[in-house]
């Protein structure tokens, strides 16, 4: 993968169309991602992290939500080690002295439950009995068309409840959001919808610190909202299901 200031493709624009005349989704996403490259860059690990991210597209989303925290000084650490094996957590999150572990998963919204408890079982299999750290799952919902038929977002907000847990102790925590581009332009904005809790979890999570580090990046929104439908893959062209 070329370094941002060796020709990734969105760099020129990151540093002038931000905030001003671009509202393509697919445009927004590319320039946010060329200003998490640039602040991952000289960041412990960051540098392992984008070097992967043209083999292993799945990677992109864990970029940008790194590079996310990193502006707002709340990334602890990037693919924290599990303490199971070379089992890693894709990163960790900080506020004051309160650090958990975070396993992000871009998802589609077909059947969103489904998917997330299948990914909580999978990765609880590949954790210590006991985590060092509360984990949280972020879940990050995708389109993979804007003409799919798909459920609602309140009905694909409903459907994950703390059943998605299982019975399992490893997961403390389910946060639900998406990212988009709304009328006014400028980086790809976050929203953080639902925040499900895991009474059974061996490390309970502050919910007041959780919210603060999954936090919107907005107060206000310029409507329609533009989704980011697929998930990008910026070394081929068109999208492709590059899901983690």
């Amino acid at each position: 993968m070329m370094q941002a200031d060796q020709g990734f493709p969105a760099y020129h624009l990151a540093r002038t169309a931000i905030g001003c005349i671009c509202k393509d989704p697919g445009w927004n996403f590319l320039i946010t991602l060329a200003e998490s490259c640039r602040l991952l860059k000289s960041y412990p690990k960051g540098s392992s992290l984008l070097q992967r991210i043209a083999t292993e597209p799945g990677h992109i989303h864990q970029a940008n939500f790194s590079g996310y925290l990193l502006k707002r000084q709340m990334l602890a650490e990037v693919e924290p080690a599990t303490g199971s094996g070379n089992a890693k957590h894709d990163m960790a999150g900080r506020i004051g002295d309160v650090l958990f572990d975070v396993e992000m998963k871009t998802l589609t919204s077909s059947d969103p439950a489904r998917q997330v408890t299948k990914e909580i079982l999978e990765k609880c299999c590949k954790l210590p009995s006991t985590p060092r750290r509360p984990v949280v799952f972020f879940v990050l919902l995708v389109e993979t068309s804007v003409a799919s038929d798909h459920k609602s977002w309140p009905d694909q907000l409903n459907s994950i409840t703390p059943d998605v847990f299982h019975h399992t102790t490893g997961v403390s925590s389910v946060v639900v959001g998406r990212m988009f581009v709304d009328s006014a332009g400028g980086p790809v904005k976050w929203s953080f919808d639902k925040f499900v809790f895991n009474k059974h979890a061996h490390h309970r999570v502050n919910e007041q610190s959780l919210r603060k580090v999954f936090e919107p990046n907005w107060q206000r929104l310029a409507y329609p909202l533009m989704p980011i439908v697929f998930s990008y893959n910026p070394t081929e062209r068109g999208g492709g299901n590059t899901n983690k």
